[in-house]
């Protein structure tokens, strides 16, 4: 297979270069920012109706919760995605970990 788009791994896998192609973290991270951005919009709006409403109205306070639930909305993406961008970090540094060559010297005790 010559196709341009991937690379071919010397024992016979296929991957496909992220040129062409993103993978399924950085779509989901993607979705999750444009998602939080678009809460965090909600939340000002929400802020400055509270703002311009009547002091102790039940307007206000409606107001007001709304802008508490896209806080919380928004809040809840933001730890979604650093917890999704956390674990890919953190399985690629396992994966690195993993493919070190382990030597004897490294791990040889001297006598005290």
């Amino acid at each position: 297979m010559d196709d341009p788009r991937f690379y071919k791994h010397d024992d016979g896998c296929c991957f496909i270069k992220t040129s062409y192609h993103d993978g399924v973290l950085p779509a989901i991270l993607g979705k999750l920012a444009t998602a939080r951005k678009a809460y965090k919009k909600e939340m000002m709006r929400f802020e400055r109706l509270a703002f311009d409403a009547v002091v102790g109205s039940k307007e206000r306070a409606e107001f007001e919760f709304m802008e508490k639930n896209f806080n919380a909305r928004q809040l809840a993406a933001k730890a979604k995605r650093l917890t999704d961008y956390a674990h890919q970090v953190f399985k690629a540094f396992l994966f690195a970990l993993r493919c070190q060559r382990v030597t004897r010297k490294a791990y040889s005790v001297s006598p005290s």
